[in-house]
Order: C-alpha cells, then sequence, then structure tokens
C-alpha cells in the first residue's frame, strides 16, 4: 500500500494549485503514466505535434531516442498530461531507486524537460506526486519558465556551432578566435605527409567501427583516471542502439577519418534534418600529435552543412575543446525538483562542493589515489 504524501508535499503542490488558478495557465486535471511500449500512433502523433509546437528541436526530445533508452533500461515511463480531455504534455522520465526520477538515459541524455508549455512547469510537485515520484533530478533542463528557478543548482552553458551561413563563414571566425583552429593546418599538413592523404566517411555503418568508437572511449576513460560510463552495461548498449536507427529526422551519424589506410579519429552522433548534436568523439591515441579529433570536426562540420544541418550542438558543459570550437552559447537548468526546501538546500550545497573539486587544480595528482581505492566511484550516477 503506497503512503501518503508528506504534508509540505501536498502543502506546496496546493500552493502551486493556487497559484495556477490565478495564472494565465493550462489546468491540469488528470496525469496518466504509461510505460514507452504502451504508446499508440495516436499519442506518438500528439507527442510529435506538441515536440514542434514548442520548439523542442535537439533529437533528445524525439520520442524514438526514448524507444533507444526503453530497448536497454526497464524503468522508463511517460506521464501524459491532461486539461479535462485534452493532452497538453508528455513527461518522460526514469525510475531510480523506487521514487525517485532522473531524465531518460541519465546523464547521457544532453537535454531533457516536459514535451508541451513550458507554463505547465507550474504543476512540478502536482504532476511528481500523480506520478508516485518525489524527486526529479535534471542536469541540462532546456526551456523553462520562472516556476523551475526556485529549483535549479546552477545555470550550465551549452555550447553549439551556428551553420545556418555556411560552413566557411564558421570556419572565417574560429580561426579568428581560436588558436586550434590556427594550428591545425600545420598539423594536417604533417598527417598528410606522413601517414597519407584524408578521407571522411561521413556516415559509416559498418558495427565494427562503432565498436573501435566504444574501445578508444573506453581506453581514454582508463588514461585520464576517470570513471569509464560505457563500462556500464546499458551505457554501451544504447549508443549501439541509436546506431541502428536511420528515420528521416533520427539517425545516427558514424563519422570516420582515415589519413591513408590509418584510422585516426571517429564520432558517433545523433542528427535531425537540422541539427547534429556531437555525442561520442574520440580518436587513435597513436597519432595524437596531429590531433585527428580537430581535424575530423572541420571535415564533419563542412560535409554537414553542404547537407542542410544548420547547428552543431556540443551538449552541456563548457570544457575542454567546446570552448575551442564553439562561440555561441545557450543555457539550461541543473537542479532538482523536490518538495522539501531543506532538501533542497543540502543537495544545493553538495552539488557546490563537489563543483569547487572538481574545478580545482589539485584535483589530478589525486584521481589515481581515488580511482585506485574507489574504482567504481562515479558509477552510481549511471545506475
Amino acid at each position: 500500500m503506497n503512503k501518503k504524501p508528506p504534508r509540505a508535499y501536498l502543502e506546496n503542490a496546493n500552493q502551486f494549485n493556487r497559484e495556477l488558478g490565478s495564472a494565465k495557465n493550462k489546468v491540469l486535471t488528470d496525469v496518466e503514466v504509461l510505460r514507452v511500449d504502451s504508446f499508440t500512433d495516436d499519442l506518438r502523433d500528439k507527442w510529435e505535434e506538441l515536440r514542434t509546437r514548442y520548439q523542442l528541436d535537439s533529437p533528445y526530445f524525439d520520442f524514438e531516442f526514448m524507444q533507444c533508452v526503453n530497448e536497454v533500461r526497464d524503468d522508463i515511463s511517460v506521464a501524459i498530461l491532461r486539461d479535462q480531455d485534452e493532452i497538453v504534455g508528455f513527461f518522460p522520465f526514469q525510475r531510480v531507486g523506487g521514487k525517485k526520477a532522473y531524465p531518460v538515459g541519465g546523464l547521457i541524455n544532453d537535454y531533457h524537460g516536459i514535451i508541451g508549455d513550458p507554463e505547465l512547469q507550474n504543476h512540478w510537485l502536482t504532476f511528481l506526486r500523480k506520478s508516485i515520484l518525489n524527486s526529479w533530478r535534471f542536469h541540462s533542463m532546456e526551456t523553462v519558465c520562472p516556476a523551475s528557478e526556485p529549483y535549479r543548482y546552477a545555470r550550465i552553458p551549452c555550447p553549439y556551432i551556428d551553420l545556418s551561413q555556411g560552413f566557411q563563414n564558421y570556419y572565417r571566425n574560429a580561426t579568428i578566435h581560436s588558436s586550434v583552429f590556427r594550428r591545425q593546418s600545420q598539423k594536417t599538413s604533417k598527417m598528410k605527409r606522413e601517414l597519407g592523404e584524408l578521407r571522411l566517411e561521413y556516415n559509416s555503418r559498418d558495427p565494427e567501427l562503432l565498436e573501435t568508437v566504444i574501445r578508444w572511449k573506453r581506453e581514454k576513460f582508463k588514461r585520464t583516471q576517470a570513471f569509464d560510463i560505457l563500462s556500464v552495461d546499458w551505457t554501451a548498449n544504447l549508443v549501439r542502439s541509436v546506431f541502428q536507427r536511420e528515420l528521416p529526422n533520427f539517425y545516427s551519424t558514424l563519422n570516420v577519418l582515415w589519413a591513408g589506410d590509418k584510422l585516426v579519429a571517429a564520432h558517433m552522433g545523433i542528427s535531425t534534418k537540422s541539427i547534429l548534436h556531437y555525442w561520442f568523439p574520440t580518436f587513435n591515441y597513436e597519432f595524437g600529435k596531429y590531433s585527428p579529433g580537430t581535424q575530423m570536426f572541420l571535415m564533419l562540420a563542412e560535409e554537414a552543412a553542404s547537407r542542410g544541418i544548420k547547428l552543431i550542438d556540443l551538449g552541456y558543459g563548457d570544457d575542454g575543446f567546446k570552448s575551442q570550437w564553439a562561440f555561441q552559447r545557450k543555457y539550461a537548468l541543473y537542479g532538482c525538483i523536490h518538495p522539501s526546501s531543506l532538501q533542497l538546500n543540502i543537495a544545493r550545497v553538495k552539488f557546490r562542493i563537489r563543483n569547487a573539486i572538481r574545478n580545482s587544480s589539485w584535483k589530478h595528482p589525486f584521481r589515481p589515489i581515488m580511482r585506485k581505492f574507489f574504482p567504481n566511484f562515479g558509477k552510481g550516477a549511471y545506475r
């Protein structure tokens, strides 16, 4: 038997409903939770209609991504939000540990939120309660309204590359702002002399090359003493599941760069008709002195623009190559929907402490020690 929600939970939910009654928002009258497997064609059509209406363009908002995750996990559900008989939104989630929830795909999902009017966020506590959830932790929630501000820990930059004016326009600006790109031509010339002419396969369908991407990524995690996210079975299988998709507006893109007969860099991404989401880039460490990953990116960006791609999204976070390649940013929220302000404040402090450690210069000498004694540190985020 389900226990009653805590008093504070109900009081906050009622407060939000009262605020909603005086606002120009839709009234949430019913919440129905379905497994992804139970979605009918009509529900999928409604999903796509709302997604298009509210310009949720990232491939992560495509229902096909939900299906990919559903193939490798058994805890994916969608709350259907109704105003009387009208479906006004969908809230997909991944149930973790009973009543906690994460975005579908966890940290591998770069954008998430409600499929519908952002004003539905006024109902957070109500439809979480009706979905028998007491919290939803998010790390890159796009398209937000003021009702979500109290739940955020931080604003996260999400760099992207605008190709709407063509690749050459982007490249001219990039060489002005990025010393990495200015130096790359010399490295590329040397790579051609020593290894052979360059050739980019923009959309390889070779599963063995995909396995190479996974292996190289895992080797990099080991070299850098970072937690190997692809050591968790469902994450690697999710990449394989996405690789099988070849739909008109949701398809995998396996970009592969050859120098002569040497495979030097590769990338596994997700595309729509106009957006390429840069997901799992990697390179052959043996040829790292040539920066083949940077050269591959330039070549795939040029090819993507010629195929009608208007934007390359690098996902949330502003570290490493992203700050060198992208000169435009949008912002998403990191935080947790939770009825208890005390719990939220405690979590917010923990987040700030972790963030300070992550950004500190002294973490690198201690990383090998931490990884030796706590080899599974970080695995909890991918459970």
